[in-house]
C-alpha cells in the first residue's frame, strides 16, 4: 500500500463510484474523463473493442437504456481486489461485484467483473472491462447500429 487514501483498493472504489454516479446520470463530459479509449469490453459470450469516445459514449448510452428497460433504477459495484501492477504506481489491476437494483430489489443475479485503471493526464481511466455474465442475458455490450433511431 502507498499512503492514506491512495491504495489500490480505496483508488478502484473510489473510481468505481464516480464511474457509477455518472453513467446513471449520462454525465458525459465526467464519464469522458474516467473510461478510456481505445477499450474493449468481454462477456461470457461477445466483445468488442471501441476505438474512440463516441463509440463510447453510444454504447453506454444503448447499455443504460436497456438496463432502464429491466427496470433498474441503480447499480452498487464494490471492490472485491485491487492491486497497483507497475512499479510506478500508474495502474491498477481490479475486480468488482456488480448489482443491479430496482430499489432494494436486485434486478439479475450478482456478477464479477474486472478492469485495468490507468492514469491518464493526471485521471485514472478504466480500460478493458471482462464481465462474468453473458451479453445475451444482460446487455452490457450494446451500440445503436449506424442510421437507428
Amino acid at each position: 500500500m502507498t499512503e492514506a487514501g491512495t491504495d489500490a483498493m480505496s483508488v478502484y472504489q473510489t473510481h468505481l463510484d464516480r464511474v457509477g454516479r455518472a453513467f446513471w446520470s449520462l454525465d458525459f463530459p465526467v464519464l469522458e474523463r474516467l473510461l478510456g479509449v481505445p477499450t474493449s469490453i468481454r462477456t461470457l459470450d461477445a466483445e468488442d473493442v471501441l476505438p474512440d469516445w463516441p463509440s463510447l459514449s453510444a454504447m453506454l448510452e444503448a447499455q443504460r437504456k436497456s438496463f432502464k428497460t429491466l427496470g433498474a433504477t441503480e447499480y452498487h459495484r464494490v471492490v472485491t481486489s485491487a492491486e497497483y501492477s507497475d512499479t510506478r504506481l500508474q495502474e491498477i489491476t481490479g475486480s468488482h461485484r456488480t448489482y443491479i437494483l430496482r430499489g432494494g430489489t436486485l434486478v439479475v443475479p450478482p456478477y464479477t467483473a474486472s478492469q485495468v485503471l490507468r492514469q491518464v493526464d493526471g485521471d485514472w481511466r478504466a480500460f478493458d472491462l471482462q464481465v462474468s455474465v453473458r451479453n445475451r442475458d444482460l446487455n452490457i455490450i450494446s451500440r445503436p447500429r449506424p442510421g437507428a433511431s
